[in-house]
């Protein structure tokens, strides 16, 4: 009780910062998204946006009748109009940690009992107000929920039996991989600065599809987006396949054929976004990495395999071939010989051979993949993330030619800004006035 009253105490001295949404599919009605905030250093960008420093607490969406300002009926009922809140609201909580702000960010709204994200939703204002009781209520609810062990897609109801909670956390090896975006085949988690993108495709060995190819494009867009993401994980579910290439039953004529019934060959947009997007990028391969789920281990920055992993293309042995990355790259990897023996006989390599020719960096048991993963990531994290950006596009500039030199030279223009010598060049724009570039040293 007493250990309570402290936690009330603690979140009295606390603001809700609260963002109204409107929602163009749904004829106006409006989600309401509440952030409890458990730090006193808080502002409010220009944006309207939410500022924290300390980048720990609860992500709470607040249940309708919650709301201390929703227009009601004679009745106490919520009106549900254009502008206010939809009629079937619950609690839904994510704890999150160094997560915060890629939610305050990237102003995204969630809706509903699953709290599901709602892509067509636009941003149409925020405030700040006290804690009410209702809240504060369900908030130490949701605190007390949080600290008991988390299971995947736990589902729990607080003591009125009017609010859901789903506190959707992954515990791998006693690691808690926290779900930042629901996917329909893939599995995108977070986790102390690192974010892993996993082909959830077991039954077919991870063999991808268009739409696979798809959300991982988006995924990767958002650890580029995303300031607190340092390094990037790529794998497999199931321990048995890394990724098997694409699904052979969806191939079509000119491609392999998603639901919008379009063949396409979208690996070759992950394939480059793999290698442009500057953060480094981790393989974590179990078991099969074949055909184009090899060539995705190949253009990743690192390779880290366990002992039951095997490696090969088999294109010439079902009518196809990567002439792009899954060639001239592998070509600079485990050179020219070795990879033209890797496409024309198609026979397969266990993990201690591949880790002999220079395919991967590294071979570990099963059992300590994951464990090693990411023991390699937080040295990486470790280091300065400048250096590690231009080091990555130096590496690629050789091979890839003028784009290469293009996102190098972009690199370097982003190191220029970041000198004095550069913002005297704008300020003095700026103040109407000569810039003095005498006082920079010219080095020899």
């Amino acid at each position: 009780m007493e250990q309570l009253q402290k936690e009330e105490e603690q979140l009295v001295k606390n603001l809700v910062f609260t963002a109204q949404w409107a929602n163009p599919r749904k004829n106006g009605d409006g989600y309401i998204v509440t952030y409890l905030i458990t730090s006193p250093e808080i502002q409010v960008q220009s944006d309207g946006m939410l500022g924290i420093k300390e980048q720990k607490g609860i992500f709470v969406r607040l249940q309708a009748n919650e709301r201390p300002d929703c227009l009601r009926d004679e009745t106490g009922a919520i009106i549900d109009e254009p502008g206010h809140t939809p009629k079937s609201w619950t609690i839904s909580v994510e704890k999150f940690v160094e997560r915060f702000m890629i939610v305050s960010r990237r102003n995204k709204a969630y809706t509903k009992r699953d709290g599901t994200f709602v892509p067509e939703a636009q941003f149409v204002e925020s405030w700040i107000e006290p804690v009410n009781n209702n809240f504060l209520r369900d908030a130490l609810h949701v605190t007390q929920a949080l600290n008991r062990p988390a299971i995947p897609e736990q589902e729990q109801v607080n003591q009125q039996g009017m609010a859901e909670s789903k506190i959707n956390i992954i515990t791998n090896n006693n690691m808690k991989w926290e779900t930042l975006k629901e996917y329909k085949e893939i599995l995108f988690t977070f986790h102390e600065g690192i974010a892993k993108i996993s082909i959830n495709r077991p039954q077919v060995h991870n063999a991808f599809t268009p739409l696979t190819v798809k959300e991982m494009i988006d995924a990767m867009n958002i650890c580029r987006d995303t300031e607190e993401i340092g390094v990037i994980i790529l794998t497999g579910e199931g321990g048995k396949a890394f990724c098997s290439g694409g699904d052979q039953s969806v191939r079509g004529h000119g491609g392999y054929v998603g639901e919008d019934t379009v063949p396409r060959l979208n690996v070759l947009d992950l394939q480059r976004q793999i290698r442009s997007i500057p953060k480094p990028v981790v393989a974590m391969v179990a078991g099969w990495a074949i055909g184009g789920g090899h060539v995705l281990h190949v253009v990743c920055d690192l390779s880290i395999a366990a002992e039951n992993a095997r490696f090969g293309q088999t294109g010439p042995n079902v009518g196809s071939f990567d002439g792009g990355f899954g060639a001239s790259y592998l070509a600079r990897v485990v050179g020219q010989k070795k990879a033209r023996e890797i496409w024309f006989l198609c026979d397969q390599y266990n993990a201690e051979e591949a880790l002999d020719m220079g395919l991967v960096n590294k071979v570990v048991p099963l059992d300590k993949l994951e464990e090693t993963t990411v023991a390699w990531c937080k040295k990486i994290l470790e280091k300065s993330p400048l250096a590690l950006r231009m080091l990555k596009s130096s590496f690629n500039a050789e091979l890839d030619g003028q784009a290469g030199i293009q996102e190098l030279a972009g690199n370097a223009t982003l190191l220029y800004y970041l000198s004095e010598e550069a913002k005297e060049g704008k300020n003095a724009f700026l103040e109407k006035r000569k810039p003095d570039f005498s006082k920079f040293p010219k080095f020899p």
